[in-house]
């Protein structure tokens, strides 16, 4: 089967020459695309006295509209999934819901453990069962 007629059937493959340097853009074009599909879609208004966040969203990610307001600066964009997650509080609507994600339980009990050593809440020990009784 001819290579160009195989890498059709999956629009992730492109072929480049390393003699000619043909396919390079296709290359680009491909790995932007794929990199795009990483980032999820946010909404926020980032307090300004937290501007290393926008930094970050600017370097991190790509920020579509940015628009200074009363209560921080607002912005509009996508970003890697982690990110998303750490300005959920600051996020329009209903935060990672609203960005299309939900926590799964390991980042749930992540997000409560760091609470907890931030003292923000307090720890109700669980009664242990045994399983084998």
């Amino acid at each position: 089967m001819d290579l160009q007629l195989k890498a059709a059937e999956n629009d992730r493959t492109v072929i480049i020459s390393s003699r000619t340097a043909e396919g390079i853009e296709d290359s680009v074009r491909t790995i932007e695309s794929v990199l795009r599909d990483l980032l999820v879609h946010y909404e926020a208004v980032i307090p300004y006295k937290k501007g290393e966040v926008v930094s970050m969203l600017h370097e991190k990610g790509v920020v579509d509209l940015e628009e200074h307001q009363g209560a921080g600066t607002y912005l509009l964009g996508s970003a890697p999934r982690w990110l998303v997650m750490q300005i959920e509080e600051h996020c329009i609507g209903n935060g990672l819901e609203a960005a299309g994600m939900k926590r799964s339980e390991e980042e749930e009990e992540i997000e409560m453990w760091k609470a907890l050593a931030k003292k923000r809440v307090e720890y109700e020990p669980k009664e242990l069962t045994n399983p084998s009784a």
